[in-house]
């Protein structure tokens, strides 16, 4: 046993000779948690950790879903005489295996520090949602180069991640369309997911607008306590069509997550806005007529231009000469005069027919007597 915690003393003695024999240093590290809504409420949080050293373990609460921010200053110990500067450090944390598909990664941008200078570094690392409860490790490195040498800083630590007993999120949430005018159909979708230490058997999902009378609860819902499993979430998709007398304006749909069917664990809210369906417009007389008859009518209208007298040029005597136009050009049989003709000519047409007929009628008749005559004789 005492072997055991001599060979632990020895290594933390040896992380904390590497994190100094370089010339570039960290000092002033904190560790600060922000949760997200709604686990904003819990007041009863440590969100901070101050003035954490090499090998410990982070005592500020992170739970799934929450920001967890490093910060710290680092510092080029090269004596100002001797004129180093520290270039291209990067400066990177890494908490091993905080996802499901291995490490996440995050890093502050290079930067080069003169003797003697301090860079404040900002790092943050966002916890999945979909996380086990349990110690991670995280390492803080830095690397930087100077023209003979590269100095490095590395600093180990432990992050806990802990869950409540019981918790319900609304991981993921839409609207489709966000706007609507004479169609008015929407959907309103919504992820639902157990973050919490134990499974749960009587989960509910709420979509509720009273001022657009949606209302949908659906009840029952089964999530498993593994946050891996595929029923460890629930989706919702609830189609609606808002009534066609719904005024114009914004309206908001609330997506709740139930436990035990009635206490809300998590709200979120998606909005619709709903514009007045335009009335279409009524036809102008004019373009009531069809096509051809517009266009014929539009032909009959043109005026002719007739050309000035022959011998005579536009403008001789300096005056601009107007120009001539006669009457509109009608057709000959659409005039007094043609109509008269057309009847006259009916008239004489429909005489010279009665004519010859009468002439036909009485010459059979003349040659038929004088069969019957020559059949008289020869008997």
């Amino acid at each position: 046993m005492n072997a055991r915690v001599l060979i632990i003393g020895i290594m933390l003695l040896f992380s904390l000779s590497v994190a100094q024999a370089s010339n570039l240093t960290v000092t002033n590290l904190d560790v600060s948690v922000s949760y997200p809504p709604p686990y904003d409420r819990f007041s009863d949080r440590d969100d901070t950790d101050d003035d954490i050293v090499n090998g410990t373990t982070i005592k500020a609460d992170i739970y799934p879903g929450s920001l967890v921010e490093f910060t710290f200053d680092v510092g080029n110990e090269f004596p100002s005489a001797g004129d180093v500067d520290i270039q291209n450090i990067l400066a990177t944390v890494t908490v091993v295996d905080l996802e499901e598909s291995g490490d996440v990664e995050e890093e502050y941008s290079e930067f080069d520090l003169e003797p003697g200078a301090e860079e404040h570094v900002r790092i943050p690392v966002n916890v999945p949602e979909k996380v086990e409860a349990k110690d991670y490790d995280v390492t803080i490195h830095l690397e930087g180069e100077t023209d003979n040498t590269t100095e490095r800083v590395e600093i180990l630590l432990k992050m806990s991640v802990r869950k409540e007993s019981h918790d319900l999120k609304i991981i993921s949430y839409s609207i489709s369309p966000g706007q609507v005018t004479c169609d008015r159909s929407i959907v309103v979708k919504g992820t639902l997911a157990n973050l919490g230490r134990n499974e749960e058997s009587d989960v509910a999902v709420e979509v509720r607008s009273d001022a657009i009378g949606l209302y949908q609860k659906q009840e029952g819902i089964f999530l498993n306590e593994d946050p891996f499993e595929d029923d460890n979430e629930y989706a919702v998709a609830v189609p609606y069509a808002i009534p066609k007398t719904q005024k114009a304006g914004t309206y908001a749909i609330s997506i709740r997550a139930l436990f035990k069917g009635t206490t809300q664990m998590d709200l979120r809210q998606v909005n619709v806005k709903v514009i007045d369906c335009p009335a279409s417009p009524s036809p102008t007389p004019e373009e009531e007529k069809p096509a051809e008859q517009q266009n014929q009518s539009q032909q009959a209208e043109q005026p002719v231009i007739s050309p000035p007298p022959q011998g005579q040029q536009p403008g001789q005597n300096g005056d601009a000469v107007p120009p001539v136009y006669s009457s509109v050009e009608r057709p000959f049989f659409s005039t007094p005069l043609g109509i008269a003709a057309i009847i006259i000519g009916n008239i004489v047409l429909v005489g010279v027919l009665i004519f010859i007929g009468a002439k036909l009628i009485v010459g059979k008749g003349g040659s038929g007597n004088a069969r019957n005559e020559w059949g008289g004789e020869e008997e």
